[in-house]
């Protein structure tokens, strides 16, 4: 589709007639291809033309392909200039391009689209997986079986980690005789016919059986016949489209992350802009884990050496404590491992055993009391059990050519049970914590009723009243590398005696964060097991709490009457006011030199490439050396303190809503949308 509007033309008349041509061409599966001259600025992100015009693209879906100049000035350098030519659709970007042509035959140059699209004809090589699924009768077996095992030998074992070797053994061998695990085909770009039932099936059959007879007899009834085809197709349709409905309603209803299990279900039905398959890119395991293993060490090796040790920094805050605060730890009952169980989240996701959270759900009641005493063992001999430490990595790949390992984010999945325990764990471990008010005010993260919401509402509110008392302002975000996966054991256990953790408890974490290993799940095949010796385990419940206790001292060494702290997790910000602009910039230095010598002292990788500096002010006129607005926490934040940016920025994510909602209409039930 080719389109010209005029510079002089109606811009609200225009946007009127394209999403009409845009509306008309959506439904069809085809490739789309939308070239035109929209005498809008593609470059001027600013301008409310440019951004009326990308929220109407962003809402049918449609990418964009061309970012640069088309239009030169008269008399400039060819790379200045406008974009107001371009070519939009619904080809993924990793399919096609396009390339802008100086021609010297127009004042407007040239653009080549070029795309590589499927060959239906070509097969895509089959990957493999591995699946546990479940019936009704094979769940009825197995929950049969597990009602008869005789746990007695594990009472009779005094070594804690036979115990569960024992539980294991006795629980595995029960669930893969009742529900063994399969090896299952998955082919790129298959269409999915999940949705097809049994009923049906019976329709189909008897529509062909129609066929049949409408074209193989004549007589009489040959009228009656294809009235009742007619019919009977009629029928088979919409039965095809409550099929879907249902189908899909259930997907997202037992789905975990909501938004995934949408977009899964538009990238079937919307297949001309999905992501080619790249099944000739082959990976192999034992090298992308040696690559996630290896990548951790050298960040942590690429720390700088301190000025103090971390104890220095530690001191401060331990100053601040009553020495009356202790933890320990009181044993589980079985109401609360049953309830623990029930908790998990619904996720599919087989561990290093072939368990997953729908399997231990389906036993909660027959195992509940053994793995009562069993967890009960471990928090009175403080031993972390040796077979719950191996972690099961899938690589999913985040963007840029997939032979490149660093173009993959690890998935890490721990066992199952470990989940279990760790729920209990955490329970005690936070609300000692919060009774006792020993996490700073300033960490926002993985807290109950804190969000990120509120640091920003934090900050800004400190910023209006430094700038209210006339004081210079500035903020500056920090970044850490691989903060949670480069946590120093040693340190860590040392911090947790700080905060009043008996030797018992201490073992019982020590022995959590020792000895742990993970191997990368690839395609049908696994890697060799590679030891880790840093960081808090991912994907764990206890992980993000004991890094929050990491970092907790880390404000009391920054915070004071001109300075403060915002911290969510591992996301850093720090604001500073003074009566001078000099002052200012002085105390930010003296502060992030601090910062510096903290995240050494402490093994943590400061990233200094990725800090952004704002200068806030409530005057009109911007500054001319520092950025006008910066994203901290995914919000927008100007240095006037306005919220135009991150308006614009909700705006674009709300016409990708749009698009979503548009997507799913007719594939899942109005309740749903």
């Amino acid at each position: 589709v080719t389109l010209y509007r005029s510079s002089t033309g109606n811009l609200s008349l225009f946007l009127d007639k394209l999403h009409d041509i845009f509306s008309y061409s959506y439904h069809n599966k085809y490739n789309l291809v939308f070239a035109a001259d929209f005498n809008v600025n593609f470059l001027s992100k600013t301008n409310s033309d440019t951004k009326e015009l990308l929220n109407l693209i962003d809402c049918f879906g449609l990418n964009i392909t061309v970012m640069e100049v088309t239009r030169p000035t008269l008399g400039e350098d060819v790379t200045k200039g406008s974009c107001i030519d371009n070519l939009l659709t619904t080809v993924h970007p990793d399919k096609g391009y396009s390339t802008v042509i100086h021609t010297g035959a127009s004042d407007h140059y040239a653009i080549l689209f070029e795309a590589t699209l499927d060959n239906k004809t070509s097969r895509s090589v089959p990957q493999m997986t591995i699946v546990r699924p479940i019936s009704a009768f094979g769940a009825a077996i197995f929950v049969s079986y597990l009602s008869q095992i005789n746990w007695q030998d594990i009472y009779v074992e005094s070594d804690v980690n036979l115990k569960f070797r024992i539980f294991l053994d006795k629980f595995l061998s029960v669930l893969n005789s009742s529900i063994p695990l399969k090896n299952k085909k998955v082919t790129p770009k298959q269409v999915d016919v999940s949705w097809y039932n049994k009923d049906l099936s019976e329709i189909k059959r008897e529509l062909d059986r129609l066929h049949y007879i409408i074209k193989n007899t004549c007589s009489d009834k040959t009228l009656v016949i294809k009235n009742d085809y007619r019919k009977l197709k009629i029928v088979y349709r919409n039965e095809i489209k409550k099929a879907k409905l249902n189908f899909n309603n259930n997907l997202i209803d037992q789905a975990s992350n909501k938004g995934k299990a949408a977009w899964s279900i538009i990238n079937k039905s919307v297949r001309t802009n999905s992501r080619p398959s790249n099944s000739s890119v082959v990976l192999e395991p034992d090298n992308v884990n040696e690559y996630f293993v290896n990548s951790v060490l050298e960040t942590a090796n690429s720390i700088p050496l301190s000025n103090s040790d971390y104890s220095f920094y530690l001191n401060r805050l331990c100053a601040l404590w009553p020495s009356t605060v202790g933890f320990t730890f009181n044993d589980f009952k079985v109401e609360d491992v049953y309830a623990a169980i029930l908790s998990l989240s619904n996720s599919t996701c087989l561990d290093c055993y072939g368990l997953n959270a729908p399997i231990l759900k389906l036993a909660a009641s027959s195992i509940c009391e053994i793995l009562t005493y069993l967890f009960n063992e471990c928090i009175k001999t403080g031993i972390f059990p040796e077979v719950l430490k191996t972690n099961k990595v899938i690589p999913v790949h985040k963007k840029g050519p997939k032979d490149q390992f660093c173009n993959y984010r690890p998935i890490s999945i721990i066992t199952a049970v470990s989940k279990v325990l760790e729920r209990l764990v955490h329970k005690q471990l936070v609300c000692y914590l919060e009774s006792n008010n020993l996490l700073s005010d300033c960490q926002f993260g993985f807290r109950a009723k804190r969000s990120t919401t509120d640091a920003v509402q934090s900050f800004v509110n400190d910023c209006l009243e430094g700038l209210e008392l006339k004081s210079n302002v500035n903020f500056r975000s920090y970044d850490l590398s691989k903060a949670f996966d480069t946590v120093n054991h040693c340190i860590l256990l040392h911090k947790l005696k700080s905060y009043g953790f008996s030797q018992l408890v201490v073992s019982f974490f020590s022995s959590y964060l020792s000895n742990r290993c993970q191997y990368v799940y690839l395609n049908g095949f696994v890697s060799e097991t590679r030891p880790v010796s840093l960081g808090v385990p991912q994907g764990s419940i206890l992980g993000p709490t004991l890094f929050i206790l990491y970092i907790n001292d880390l404000p009391v060494n920054l915070n004071d009457d001109c300075s403060s702290t915002y911290l969510f997790a591992d996301d850093l910000g720090l604001k500073v006011s003074a009566k001078s602009v000099n002052e200012c910039k002085e105390m930010l230095s003296y502060k992030t030199s601090i910062v510096n010598d903290w995240c050494a002292a402490n093994k943590l990788c400061l990233n200094d490439k990725k800090i952004q500096d704002l200068h806030l002010t409530l005057s009109t006129r911007p500054s001319d050396c520092e950025d006008l607005s910066l994203k901290f926490l995914g919000i927008f934040i100007q240095s006037n303190l306005k919220w135009q940016t991150h308006i614009d920025h909700v705006a674009s994510q709300m016409s990708r809503g749009i698009f979503l909602i548009r997507s799913l209409n007719g594939t899942i039930s109005t309740d749903h949308l």
